[in-house]
């Protein structure tokens, strides 16, 4: 699984990112917002979005047979 966190000025913004980057199949895991930029404690910084993405870059196969776990059927 590849996570990655991605800033940016706005939510729509931010999903057209983290869609370009990571592809369709990206979830995003959690979200807030920071204040980025000059002076302590960003007190004249630009409010941002901060969110995390994940995508599985091998996700399983729908059409493989499933597993044998040597369990008898009743």
């Amino acid at each position: 699984m590849q996570i990655r966190k991605f800033q940016d000025v706005d939510m729509p913004s931010a999903i057209r990112r983290i869609k370009a980057e990571l592809g369709p199949d990206a979830v995003i895991l959690a979200t807030r917002s920071v204040r980025r930029g000059r002076g302590s404690f960003g007190l004249f910084g630009r409010s941002m979005v901060e969110v995390t993405a994940a995508v599985d870059p091998d996700p399983p196969r729908r059409d493989a047979p499933p597993r044998r776990t040597g369990a008898v059927p009743f």
